[in-house]
């Protein structure tokens, strides 16, 4: 099967995020980027990890917006997103992270005009794992045939919105999570294999 639509992850499966709000709020507030590396694998938001160390979530949004460019993509995501397009795959993105962060990521990594659809929390209240944001992202990309499609993602959250979405999983081993979600179907070694979907 050639998948006829994907839905992708942003943190952990496009790019290096965590990493990103790491250094961004290392440099506010001097605190050392393993220490907010250990928030975020214990499951806390860029949002309120910055409010604990007194950043407001205005302020949070416009250092990443002012940060774009030391925002990391995984090796080949360019590229690609560009082979996916060209061959006539539908693209969207179904992110847990405020729209405030992730559309303004998108355009200043000259991304945006790859995606059919960007779900966010900003146009979607439920969060993974909830199936919500991929059922929008199905719905404004107009995927009908969900066997045709692949929600690629690198977190258990992911794995159990897209089962719950009824859409296979691709899991992104070289993301945040170390050990494949139950839910997986297929193991990604890195994001070029995501042209093999």
């Amino acid at each position: 099967m050639v998948a006829e639509a994907i839905i992708l992850d942003l943190d952990g499966t496009l790019w290096r995020g965590w990493e990103w709000y790491a250094d961004i709020l290392s440099d506010e507030t001097g605190i050392e980027p393993s220490e907010v590396l250990g928030m975020l694998i214990h499951g806390q938001s860029v949002i309120s990890i910055a409010r604990s160390l007194g950043v407001t979530r205005s302020a949070i949004i416009e250092l990443c917006i002012g940060n774009v460019e030391r925002l990391e993509l995984y090796p080949g995501v360019r590229k690609t997103l560009r082979k996916l397009t060209d061959r006539g795959c539908k693209l969207g993105v179904a992110t847990s992270l405020s729209g405030k962060i992730a559309e303004p990521a998108l355009m200043g990594l000259d991304l945006t005009d790859f995606f059919h659809a960007v779900v966010h929390a900003g146009n979607c209240r439920a969060a993974k794992p909830s199936p919500r944001p991929l059922q929008l992202a199905q719905k404004l990309m107009e995927i009908e045939d969900v066997e045709k499609a692949f929600f690629v993602g690198d977190s258990e959250k992911d794995a159990y919105a897209s089962l719950a979405a009824n859409l296979p999983f691709a899991w992104a081993s070289y993301g945040y999570t170390e050990e494949a979600p139950r839910n997986t179907h297929i193991i990604l070694q890195d994001f070029t294999e995501v042209i093999s979907l």
